[in-house]
């Protein structure tokens, strides 16, 4: 009874002080952000490149991810709602801010939680925190490829090249392709031999008027580049991709604070592109390339080996699939630069006559699946789980009599030691066990293609429980933030911004006269350009 006494006291003294709500020496802290705070700071410097992604199924053991493996890039599937973002991509992207690894995150789907769950990781970690925005009246910070740093070190050729390659307009070497390609080079080549270019708008002013573009190439390469044209014209629609200090001279901190990706490879910081695709997937598609295209050949053409790992995150990845990103997939690790993939299915890497299938799995060495709902993906977990020894059973048994033809005979195990084994080879996981986790709402499966520091998994693939990384509340709190409100550093997007032209990047010599710097309407069809556009070439 004194035994009993005094145990019931200290649980009750244990209760009051940690597990009872608003006791005093309760953790703020989540198990899970207990442990990645304990990774974070070990005084292990093996353990502090590690990343926590989940506890294993069979022993309940944390799985850790390398930051050696997580170099060789990642690849997330999962179906729709198979909460690769809230359990995969959130997760891991916070620890990386926590460990102030920059970021450049291309969200295609515009979620408002993972907005403001990395900025808000951001601050904690003391990390510069930017987002562009193609969303009309919302806030975005200025981002022009034609005003980033290294831009300025290219020559005409290498400019053609560049941006050819960001928009996918090079589509291969057979004959019929070659001479499109070899068009809109022609064109694209013209106008930057000729003409001062800083954005899209001015491209499209020369590229949408043959009369304008006759005075510095062939009308030719201008008929043909029709693809070149239509692409052009939907970028010139983005508000914040085309603006210049020439377009608006009394804004120096907008461009001061534009977003420069290259500083990504030098200062520790988080840029976010946040891209409403539903309504306008062409166009957010070629913004999403326009930016890793641009951290690639910053990377590329800045050969100091003390500039840091970036880390391009890409959520819905099956809209950006082209050749151009192919290369970057390849080339990126080299450089500095590091992705995960994430989006749905694998077949999703096959479309329009392009299939980087093989680059996807031979350039991730980390694979992550969420969901295997379809028959390829439950055969492929099996098979790539490895292969265990099975024993079998089997033993004779001696049918009743009876007068009933029809009467079940059920099996019994006998008792008589004519029990026969035999061994055979099978799956370690079984069928059963990849579909019941696939519908397990925290489970999933990971494999790694490299053993390194603690992961160490001989390349076979693993069941695996994780945990979101916040609490449900906060979750639903951030869904419902409010977007940041404009500032003297950021811009409120205007809609259908494509609408109007500034007469000033069309220009060589801009205007000396600051009145003469406004927005002109376009020609409406059917009018006659050398009576309105006289004095614009």
């Amino acid at each position: 009874a004194f035994l009993a006494l005094i145990t019931g006291s200290t649980v009750q003294r244990f209760y009051e002080a940690l597990d009872k709500p608003g006791a005093p020496l309760q953790s703020p802290l989540t198990p899970w952000q207990t442990l990645v705070d304990r990774l974070i700071n070990s005084p292990s410097k093996i353990e502090k490149r590690h990343y926590f992604l989940g506890s294993s199924l069979y022993h309940d053991y944390p799985i850790l991810l390398d930051g050696e493996v997580l170099s060789d890039h990642g690849h997330i599937l999962g179906d729709t709602g198979a909460r690769k973002t809230s359990l995969g991509i959130a997760p891991l992207a916070t620890q990386l801010i926590a460990k102030r690894k920059s970021i450049l995150m291309i969200d295609l789907k515009g979620e408002l939680p993972l907005f403001h769950g990395l900025r808000e990781e951001a601050a904690r970690a003391g990390m510069p925190f930017k987002w562009f925005t193609n969303v009309a009246d919302r806030s975005s910070y200025v981002f022009n490829p034609f005003l980033q740093k290294h831009w300025r070190r290219f020559n005409s050729n290498q400019k053609v090249q560049i941006v050819l390659s960001a928009l996918s307009l090079d589509y291969g070497f057979d004959y019929g392709r070659a001479f499109f390609t070899a068009m809109n080079e022609m064109a694209l080549s013209n106008l930057v031999r000729n003409k001062r270019i800083d954005s899209f708008e001015g491209i499209h002013q020369i590229l949408s008027h043959k009369e304008f573009y006759k005075e510095i190439g062939d009308l030719l390469d201008w008929e043909k580049a029709r693809h070149l044209v239509a692409l052009v014209n939907r970028l010139r629609a983005v508000h914040a991709l085309n603006l210049t200090p020439d377009a608006l001279p009394g804004r120096p901190e907008l461009f001061d604070n534009a977003i420069e990706l290259t500083d990504l490879l030098y200062e520790p910081q988080v840029v976010y592109f946040y891209l409403k695709a539903p309504v306008e997937s062409l166009t957010t598609a070629g913004v999403a390339k326009l930016a890793v295209y641009s951290l690639f050949t910053a990377a590329a053409q800045d050969e100091s080996i003390e500039k840091d790992r970036v880390f391009i995150l890409i959520d819905e990845f099956q809209q950006m699939i082209s050749s151009s990103v192919e290369q970057v997939l390849q080339q990126g690790r080299t450089l500095g630069v590091s992705f995960v993939l994430s989006h749905q299915t694998k077949g999703q890497t096959k479309q329009g006559g392009i299939n980087i299938e093989e680059t996807v799995e031979s350039c991730t060495a980390y694979k992550h699946n969420y969901r295997a709902s379809d028959l390829r993906s439950i055969e492929e977990l099996e098979k790539l789980s490895g292969q265990g020894m099975y024993h079998r059973f089997a033993w004779t048994q001696t049918a009743p009599a009876s007068d009933d033809d029809e009467e079940d005979i059920a099996p019994k195990f006998s008792h008589t030691g004519d029990v026969m084994v035999s061994e055979g080879v099978g799956p370690l996981m079984e069928r059963n066990l990849v579909m019941e986790l696939s519908a397990d709402p925290n489970g999933s499966f990971v494999r790694f293609t490299k053993d390194s520091g603690y992961t160490r998994f001989g390349g076979k693939a693993t069941p695996m429980l994780s945990d979101f990384h916040i609490q449900r509340p906060e979750f639903f709190e951030r869904s419902r933030e409010e977007f940041p409100e404009a500032n003297r550093e950021t811009v409120v997007v205007e809609p259908d911004f494509g609408d109007t032209i500034d007469v000033s990047v069309v220009s060589n010599n801009p205007p000396q006269n600051p009145s003469m710097k406004k927005r002109m309407p376009l020609l409406p069809d059917g009018a006659d350009p050398d009576e309105k556009l006289t004095g614009l070439l």
